[in-house]
């Protein structure tokens, strides 16, 4: 069962990650593996750190047909450099999106999301 953690931000307001940001379970959830993605735009959330109080900001990415918007973390950042180059190159960009159940967070097992080429078809 998943366990939801959700943050208090300013005002009093309580925001879960989850609900609008895309994940692994996204993808688990539905049985999906992967999924091709455009980025329609970027731009730069306050994404609260559950229970410190905290928030960091984050590159955040607009896909076309996604529901919710993708984090883009330093292991993402990498992948869409390495495709694409800088930032200013990424909007038009297809990507694939890949669950990976074997992904890492602070050295456990966690599943996540990984960028890849995107694939015709």
């Amino acid at each position: 069962m998943r366990k939801i953690i959700k943050t208090e931000i300013s005002g009093g307001d309580f925001i879960d990650p989850a609900e609008n940001y895309l994940g692994f379970l996204d993808f688990a959830v539905n049985g999906t593996k992967e999924a091709n993605f455009k980025i329609t735009a970027l731009s730069v959330d306050s994404i609260p750190i559950p229970m410190s109080g905290k928030s960091d900001n984050k590159i955040v990415a607009t896909l076309e047909g996604a529901k919710k918007a993708l984090i883009i973390s330093k292991g993402k950042r990498k992948a869409l450099v390495h495709l694409f180059g800088a930032y200013q190159n990424w909007i038009g960009q297809t990507i694939k999106i890949v669950a990976d159940p074997t992904v890492k967070f602070k050295g456990k097992v966690v599943g996540g999301l990984v960028i890849q080429k995107a694939t015709q078809g």
